[in-house]
């Protein structure tokens, strides 16, 4: 499978971690960091820490303080 394939068909899946349930909203680079990162909405909105962007750059929109790239 593509990169392209895998990153289309893991966003808008549904994660756990740690007991948490969240929602994929992006998938891919976030530069300047090397590899692929997910960006999740968090169901519980204490959990997050950002609202989709990453120095200055919108990834994807979320309630403010639901996302963390993981």
């Amino acid at each position: 499978m593509e990169q392209e394939e895998v990153t289309a068909s893991a966003v808008g899946r549904r994660v756990a971690c740690d007991g948490e349930r969240a929602t994929v909203r992006y998938v891919g680079p976030i530069p300047p960091t090397a590899g692929l990162w997910l960006g999740v909405e968090w169901d519980h909105p204490s959990r997050g820490k950002h609202d989709g962007s990453h120095d200055g750059v919108q990834y994807f929109t979320c309630r403010q303080d639901a996302e963390v790239g993981v």
